[in-house]
């Protein structure tokens, strides 16, 4: 919100600078934002007496100008709707313009030129270029013009809360200044209204019709007849220019000042658009056909609030008015609209017609019911003062179900003890007083009973009351106090741990961490294949900004993937990234506030690598990288954690952005702790990935069950390891993730590692067996281990692989078996 200082003295009378005005603002509650100074010295008024084509020039013309002092100035100036007689703003040689550009006498096309007649927007006044300014013609020649005109003045940039809609006018920001300094109060001018209670002149001619009264409870009309359209007086432009919005005519800115200055939006109607004299407040039908101010063509939802001339509607409540309903140079009696309308249906029908406006965007945020006559009269005021005509006598209010002002009760105990300090009664009562509460305070049981105000719908509660107490006496007189037990330091919580431990480890072997979006769209899934059958459902939004952040992420697959595009695409095909973030599911059914069975939200690690497995060099050809790298990478991390007994399975359920050959599941005792695999190279071609793309993720809140964020230290053996070789063959079916599981459990403690050196699968095998070459590494912490305990190890090893699982084991079953073996087949063991 813009707030031009000048014009908010007309509503309080208040020395401050506007630094300490900001300070004042934001210390209770309504932070200035920025400080926007409009400057513009040494312009004076002058009068043109003379104006003559230029001899070089088309387009300019060389005035003669009088300015109040010595002889009659000589201008060039190139607007065309310069002429004599005029009173202008001039600007010698030696003024300083908007922007700060300072004015010089030069020669234009060989015609010496004594300063500029100026335009609205070389004062910073206006938009407009197309011509000059034109002053009225009593404007006294000679006069400096920022004493007539408030073109130096300073304009303050406002954050408003969602909860202060009564701080979007001059009014509003002038009762909190009145409530923190006392400084005194004043309303503007407007029309009185008749006292006749049945409505006076006016209701015979306008008769008002609520058949939707909790879409609109209050609604008010007056009526100015004989006016005569035009452009709106200077001062009225210039401060709507510097509160940001565009001046049209005399009537539109009139509601528009209005708004600005009472924080009621207003519409001024045509009254010629209401033949039969009623205005009806009614719910629109579903799919109804509507054209709007601007040009656009709607088919609105039902249950919009719709203003209408008997049933034709001519405009939407508190949104925008139709494109036939406004005021145009034609319209002689205006009928101006005040009203009241739920904030709950003008934030749903803005959001369902994606409109957005000053009107709405104050009717959202609750408007004051008591204002709506006052607000009605200032613009009447306004309209028969500017634009001619005559206020008609009488308003017409409807109010069937006036909205009730609550009584809250603010205890002296409470407030002392949320606050820790104790407050006066007589600074409690003077600070309710000026808030407009009308305090009654109960001295012997020290408890205020307070009216909370119209325009004051945030006020719900004692603590609330507790609240304006605070800021009004001021946060900076609230001393600091450490309490009983001192400041507690907070750290980072477990999660926070375990994410910032990840992040190193995957940082110390080249990853990249990354941010990606959580919305993303039905494209998004179905590019990333991940709206196949049996997938995770997404989470819909009820009011998404577009289809294509309509919905919230399933998994980080997508922003990965996106990620790696944008890389390769920009040269740089060796791609390590990760993610750390949340993804959402939707499991059907409903949803009550509490129940979280429908909706599901995890936090899980992605890892993308891409490219070469290690950096080029003249020794060999770059390897790409592979399924086993990102099996590595999950493997280093899990060690860096400190977590054990991990298992390895090829996955249960087929995921189609894998390739199912080349995949995995990681289980802790028997859950899924994370997936890892090759991209489905038909995925990764569709975003130009051409090389291998290795995939994973991990469930981080199973993780952190399993981390030991203790570090141990282990003394490393200092006695010698013996290593034993075996070769199996594994029946069709068997997993080598059980088969290691039985060599551990038959070999006990003295077994340290069990590594792969060999794989075969071909002749002589039968279909489906699997050789495998071990080499299993044995050793004692306390002592060099004896040929004889090594061979016990082994042989438990190789009769439980062969009793517990159908192994072979080569040589070792051929001797005990007693038959022959074929060449090439023994091992040592």
């Amino acid at each position: 919100m813009l707030l031009p200082i000048s014009w908010l003295s007309d509503f309080i009378d208040l020395d401050l600078d506007p630094e300490a005005l900001a300070d004042e603002l934001t210390m209770k509650g309504t932070e200035v934002e920025a400080i926007h100074h409009c400057s513009v010295s040494g312009v004076v008024v002058g009068r043109v007496t003379t104006c003559d084509p230029h001899p070089d020039a088309d387009r300019l013309s060389v005035c003669t100008v009088e300015i109040g002092a010595g002889e009659p100035a000589t201008v060039v100036c190139g607007a065309p709707n310069v002429a004599p007689g005029q009173r202008v703003a001039v600007a010698p040689p030696g003024a300083v313009l908007a922007g700060g550009l300072r004015v010089k006498a030069r020669k234009v096309r060989g015609v010496a030129s004594a300063g500029m007649i100026l335009a609205e927007d070389e004062l910073g006044i206006g938009d407009d270029h197309e011509g000059i300014l034109v002053l009225d013609e009593d404007a006294p020649i000679g006069a400096d013009l920022a004493g007539l005109l408030p073109i130096c003045d300073t304009v303050l940039e406002l954050s408003i809360t969602p909860n202060r809609g009564d701080c979007l006018s001059l009014l509003g920001i002038a009762r909190e200044l009145h409530a923190a300094t006392g400084a005194p109060l004043f309303l503007p001018p407007m029309a009185p209204a008749d006292a006749d209670p049945a409505g006076g002149e006016l209701a015979e001619r306008l008769r008002i019709e609520i058949r939707d009264p909790e879409g609109c409870p209050r609604y008010a009309a007056r009526l100015v007849a004989g006016v005569r359209v035009g452009p709106s007086p200077l001062l009225w432009r210039i401060r709507l220019h510097r509160a940001g919005i565009r001046p049209i005519n005399a009537v539109v800115d009139a509601t528009n000042i209005t708004m600005l200055e009472l924080g009621q939006p207003q519409h001024g109607f045509d009254l010629a658009h209401f033949p039969g004299g009623t205005v009806t407040i009614r719910p629109s039908a579903d799919q109804e056909p509507f054209t709007t101010l601007d040009k656009v063509e709607r088919r609105l939802p039902a249950g919009l609030v719709m203003i209408a001339a008997g049933e034709q509607a001519v405009a939407i409540g508190g949104v925008m008015g139709g494109l036939d309903s406004g005021v145009c140079e034609t319209t002689t009696d205006v009928l101006v609209e005040s009203a009241y309308f739920d904030p709950g249906r003008v934030r749903r029908a803005a959001s369902a017609l994606r409109i957005a406006s000053e009107s709405s965007y104050r009717f959202e945020r609750g408007v004051d019911p008591e204002r709506v006559p006052d607000a009605a009269g200032r613009t009447a005021y306004l309209i028969a003062r500017h634009a001619g005509g005559r206020v008609v006598p009488g308003i017409v209010d409807a109010y069937p179900a006036p909205v009730e002002r609550p009584r809250l009760s603010l205890r002296r105990d409470r407030l002392r003890t949320l606050l820790g300090i104790e407050v006066p009664d007589l600074d409690v009562t003077r600070i309710l007083d000026r808030l407009a509460m009308a305090p009654r305070h109960v001295a012997e049981d020290g408890t205020w009973s307070v009216a909370v105000p119209a325009h004051r719908s945030d006020l719900e509660r004692e603590v609330d009351l507790i609240e304006e107490v605070a800021r009004i006496h001021g946060y900076e007189r609230i001393p600091e106090s450490l309490g009983l037990a001192g400041q507690t330091p907070v750290g980072p919580g477990t999660m926070e741990r375990l994410a910032a431990r990840v992040e190193d480890l995957l940082a110390g072997i080249g990853f990249s961490g990354t941010c990606g979006n959580s919305l993303l769209g039905p494209g998004d899934l179905a590019a990333c294949a991940l709206d196949a059958e049996g997938a995770a459902a997404p989470v819909r939004l009820r009011n998404p900004q577009g289809e294509e952040q309509s919905l919230l992420r399933t998994s980080l697959l997508p922003s990965l993937i996106a990620c790696a595009h944008r890389n390769v695409a920009r040269d740089r095909p060796d791609v390590r990234i990760f993610e750390l973030g949340k993804v959402f599911e939707d499991r059907g059914g409903t949803h009550r506030r509490g129940d979280e069975a429908r909706f599901v939200e995890r936090e899980l690690l992605g890892l993308l690598a891409t490219g070469s497995a290690e950096p080029a060099h003249w020794s060999g050809p770059p390897r790409a990288v592979d399924f086993y790298d990102g099996r590595g990478v999950l493997e280093h991390l899990l060690r860096g954690l400190a977590v054990t007994e991990i298992e390895w399975r090829a996955p249960e359920q087929a995921l189609p952005y894998l390739d199912p050959g080349s995949s995995a599941e990681l289980l802790h005792s028997g859950s899924v702790l994370g997936r890892v695999g090759m991209l489905d190279s038909a995925l990764g071609e569709r975003f130009d990935l051409s090389r291998p793309v290795v995939v994973a993720e991990l469930e981080l809140e199973a993780l952190l069950a399993l981390v030991d964020e203790r570090r141990q230290y282990h003394e490393p053996s200092r006695f010698p390891a013996s290593r034993r070789d075996l070769s199996l063959v594994m029946p069709p079916g068997l997993d080598f993730v059980a088969v290691e599981r039985q060599i551990r459990g038959s070999a006990k403690r003295n077994l340290r590692a069990i590594e792969v050196f060999d794989v075969y699968r071909g002749k002589p095998l039968d279909p489906g067996q699997v050789s495998i070459a071990l080499r299993l590494t044995y050793r004692a912490a306390d002592r060099t281990l004896t040929d004889e305990e090594i061979q016990k190890d082994q042989d438990r090893v190789i009769r439980g692989l062969r009793e517990e699982l159908g192994v072979l084991v080569r040589g070792a079953d051929c001797r005990e078996g007693g038959g022959t073996t074929r060449r090439g087949w023994d091992v040592e063991t």
